[in-house]
């Protein structure tokens, strides 16, 4: 009787572990099918921007997680009057780019972020209200908060005029790669991105 009862426990043990495999090997090959790629999730992660795709004048909103930007390939009397604005014609003189140091300059420069100065990238929600902002094609009164009747220059850089809010568009963490993608970064990204920089090129000061 011992002997029986030790075959069947064997083969009831069997039995389980044989359906543990077989329901393992569906689950895997379902989680296969339905499930994304490591690429899919890499590539889905990142919020990636073809600037190449750009129409000079036509600006883009763009939206990533909670990220909401204006992006904006300028005409060529839009670069020639931001060019010709004086800083002290700004209530903002200060570029608010999140790659650059709190107290740099808004420059033209450092408020385009492509190699050719023609591209304009910027958070879209007016300070305030948290409204989106309006877009003109006015080449020297361009961007407007309707509620807080705030003017702004093609750059995003806040105008010497009436209104409520006193700040540039802020230009959140960005990089612009080889193959002319804009890229948004996360504040780790921009951890990530910067140390990487210290590794290779040393420290400013």
């Amino acid at each position: 009787m011992k002997d029986r009862s030790a075959s069947a426990q064997a083969l009831r043990y069997t039995t389980i572990a044989f359906g543990l495999v077989i329901v393992g090997a569906v689950l895997f090959a379902l989680g296969r099918t339905l499930g994304p790629s490591a690429d899919l999730r890499a590539e889905s992660a990142a919020a990636r921007f073809d600037l190449m795709s750009l129409v000079p004048g036509e600006p883009v909103l763009f939206e990533h997680g909670e990220t909401l930007v204006w992006i904006l390939r300028l005409t060529d009397q839009q670069v020639l009057t931001a060019r010709a604005t004086d800083l002290a014609d700004l209530q903002d003189a200060l570029a608010r780019n999140a790659m650059l140091p709190p107290d740099t300059p808004a420059s033209f420069e450092n408020r385009t972020i492509d190699l050719e100065g023609a591209i304009v990238m910027m958070t879209a929600r007016c300070d305030r209200q948290g409204l989106v902002a309006v877009y003109s094609d006015f080449p020297d009164h361009t961007w407007f908060c309707m509620r807080g009747a705030e003017e702004y220059d093609a750059l995003g850089r806040r105008l010497l005029t009436n209104g409520l809010g006193t700040d540039s568009f802020d230009i959140p963490p960005h990089i612009v790669s080889d193959d002319g993608h804009l890229i948004l970064l996360s504040a780790a990204d921009l951890l990530m991105h910067n140390g990487a920089d210290h590794l290779l090129y040393g420290s400013n000061d």
